[in-house]
Order: structure tokens, then C-alpha cells, then sequence
């Protein structure tokens, strides 16, 4: 498949949570749903890439932060019908080379026990660290 990176827009977020849905991302929609979205368009940490098909639809999704001293790569999705097909290293390899641009030493990646070995292969190394999470009340 034919795909291009450009950065996120807020036209995006509505396709982006429903291939989070389908890929069953949605577990934290404070942090993945569509304000979460639009609040990341705002963050001047973030970057946030999609990846576009040939017909215009956004076909995946990565999402980081670097915030002068740790880059983190938080967030990865393609859609269903268009995997295997190099658009999750291609999303991959685009937001490590922006954070690269940025200054960034290296890129940390969370990661899901069946994502492990993709991101091996893409040259990101197993560490000690689990990624912990707290939910905090809303104001």
C-alpha cells in the first residue's frame, strides 16, 4: 500500500479513535479518546504522526512525547486491513527520526507482550522497567 506520514490533524482524531476501537485500544479513553486526542494537538511535547492511503484515509496512527530529555513512543495502530504491510515500521521509524531531529538520545517505547518482537526487530531493547499507571480524579 501506497502511505505518506504527515503530522496529526484535528480532522484525524475522529478516524484515529476508531482505529484504536477496532484494535481495541480504547481501554483508557481519558487518555486515548477523543478530547485526550485534541489535547495532544495542543501539547507541545507531543508528536503525533498518521499514516495516509492513497485515497486520503488515515490508515495508522503513533503517537510520543520528548520533553527535552526522554522520548517516549506511547501509542502505535494501524488498521486491520492494512497491516503487514510496513506502515507500523514505517510510523515507527517516522516518529524516532522527528525525535531525532529534536534531540532526543534515545527512544523508549511501551510495548504489549504480542508487540515485543516487532519492536526488537526495529532495533529497541528489552529493559527492566514496567510502565505503571494512576488514574487521577477529574477537576
Amino acid at each position: 500500500m501506497n502511505v505518506h506520514l504527515r503530522p496529526a490533524k484535528l480532522e484525524d482524531v475522529d478516524p484515529v479513535v476508531h482505529l484504536l476501537a477496532e484494535a481495541e485500544l480504547l481501554s483508557y479513553p481519558e487518555v486515548d479518546g477523543p478530547e485526550a486526542l485534541r489535547r495532544t494537538l495542543a501539547s507541545p511535547c507531543a508528536v503525533w504522526l498518521v499514516a495516509v492511503g492513497p485515497e486520503g484515509a488515515v490508515v495508522g496512527s503513533v503517537r510520543g512525547n520528548w520533553d527535552g530529555s526522554r522520548a517516549l513512543l506511547q501509542q502505535i495502530v494501524v488498521a486491520r486491513s492494512a497491516r503487514r504491510q510496513g506502515i507500523g515500521k514505517l510510523l515507527t521509524e517516522g516518529i524516532v527520526a522527528s525525535f531525532g531531529e529534536r534531540g532526543a538520545p534515545t527512544v523508549a517505547v511501551t510495548v504489549s507482550p504480542e508487540s515485543v518482537g516487532f519492536f526488537a526487530a526495529l532495533g529497541f531493547l528489552k529493559t527492566p522497567i514496567t510502565l505503571m499507571l494512576r488514574s487521577l480524579p477529574r477537576a
